[in-house]
């Protein structure tokens, strides 16, 4: 668009604006988040000015191009620098908190009878134990890492420390070592439980194998909601937690626990998209790349009053429509 902009300058040969641009925000009960972003120019006379679309069409495009005219004048309107690094980290948390809420959402949605202690043999049969590998390699590990996400996360995740609770850095080593030793006393607690009495070596095989993804998947999950710059202590209590509750608690304290945990992510991702928006970040964003987001949907609900309701559906859908089929 903005190489519309100068074209369309161009063509015009208008000297009216100078080369700078700049951005402002806007509170705006009407706008999503109620935030609304502007990204604007100057007049050579000093005015600010706003790009929209004319009659005239680009030959090429056939698109409309755009004009500058002079921007409203807004009482409470707040010029902020976009900065490129600030807006690429706001993504990122937006993008790890949708998985997280995806992440979670999936697992509240599986069958009780596969979870918890009185599905723990069934697990390693049925569809949650895929679920939990296609979400590691799928949904949290970076190509470049996919078939082993114990290499990923101890490197990407745990490679920085972790920040204990009295403000000090718990090594990489260490931390890699508590997430080992975390699996080890899951396997010897499960190698010993009622529901598995003395397991076969191949049994025993499969205990370890779910241990160490169930592991995984709550420190990815952990680090998915952090708001630090590492991992933190607390982090790495929740992820105890919710290695706990995949493995012992029953299947609706499960879903229940996971429903919360999309909960969260979602109020979360409420937070961090205001955050971003008041950053100078572009609300089209968000629409094209999180209409699945329970809060998206909300404020398109509040904006239209239900009027795109059937959109966000569409959309949606579609987002469901990529993924495995065992998550439908």
């Amino acid at each position: 668009m903005f190489e519309a902009f100068l074209k369309n300058e161009k063509a015009n040969e208008s000297n009216a604006i100078t080369t700078e641009r700049f951005t402002r925000v806007i509170p705006d009960p009407n706008a999503f988040g109620g935030i609304r972003v502007e990204q604007l120019a100057k007049f050579k006379n000093g005015l600010d000015a706003k790009a929209v679309m004319s009659d005239q069409i680009d030959p090429v495009t056939g698109l409309n191009l755009p004009v500058w005219i002079q921007a409203e004048y807004e009482p409470n309107a707040i010029e902020v620098r976009a900065e490129p690094k600030i807006l690429d980290e706001g993504r990122a948390r937006l993008n790890s908190l949708a998985e997280s809420y995806k992440m979670a959402s999936l697992i509240s949605k599986a069958d009780k009878g596969t979870l918890g202690a009185a599905g723990s043999v069934k697990a390693f049969k049925e569809k949650i134990l895929g679920s939990f590998s296609d979400i590691l390699e799928n949904e949290v590990t970076p190509s470049s890492y996919k078939g082993n996400f114990d290499e990923y996360l101890n490197d990407k995740i745990l490679g920085q420390g972790i920040r204990m609770k009295d403000g000090t850095i718990l090594s990489a080593a260490d931390a890699i070592a508590q997430k080992e030793k975390l699996i080890s006393e899951l396997v010897k607690e499960r190698s010993s439980s009622k529901f598995f009495g003395r397991p076969s070596k191949n049994e025993l095989e499969k205990i370890v194998r779910n241990a160490r993804i169930e592991v995984n998947f709550a420190y990815a999950y952990a680090n998915s909601l952090k708001g630090d710059d590492r991992l933190t202590e607390r982090n790495i209590d929740d992820a105890k937690q919710i290695s706990k509750v995949l493995g012992f608690e029953s299947g609706e304290k499960i879903i229940t626990a996971f429903k919360q945990l999309a909960e969260e992510a979602n109020s979360k991702f409420a937070t961090e998209s205001r955050r971003y928006l008041t950053s100078g970040g572009n609300s089209m964003y968000i629409k094209q790349n999180f209409a699945f987001m329970p809060y998206y949907q909300e404020e398109m609900n509040r904006i239209t009053g239900g009027e795109t309701r059937r959109e966000t559906q569409k959309n949606l859908m579609g987002k469901v429509g990529n993924l495995p089929d065992k998550y439908k």
